[in-house]
């Protein structure tokens, strides 16, 4: 395979791998399963909210996590943990705000 012209080697390295690890091809070989499939939706009234929702998932080890947030307002989520068997979320809504994040996680069996 030919590298573009306008990209180091370094680079396209890089870029290869990457796409191996995003479309797991690298591990084709790994059963996998879905270990968590969530949607959770915070919300604070009139006083800010915050805290962190922890996932229990029992596994070898993560193979990808999807992770997506949608806020109105000013909140927000992240992972905070990715460790198994435990994968939490910090959140927080300030007043009048809303998030709801959507999380997926794959484990290799």
């Amino acid at each position: 395979m030919k590298s573009p012209k306008n990209l180091s080697y370094h680079a396209y390295a890089a870029l290869i791998t990457a796409f191996l690890m995003f479309t797991n091809i690298g591990n084709a070989t790994a059963e996998e399963k879905l270990c968590i499939e969530v949607t959770v939706e915070h919300s604070a009234g009139i006083f800010e909210e915050e805290g962190h929702d922890e996932h229990e998932c029992q596994g070898e080890k993560i193979t990808h996590i999807e992770f997506q947030t949608k806020k109105t307002g000013r909140a927000g989520a992240q992972l905070e943990e990715t460790q198994l068997p435990d994968v939490s979320v910090q959140w927080y809504a300030k007043a009048f705000s809303r998030v709801t994040y959507t999380l997926r996680v794959w484990v290799e069996e």
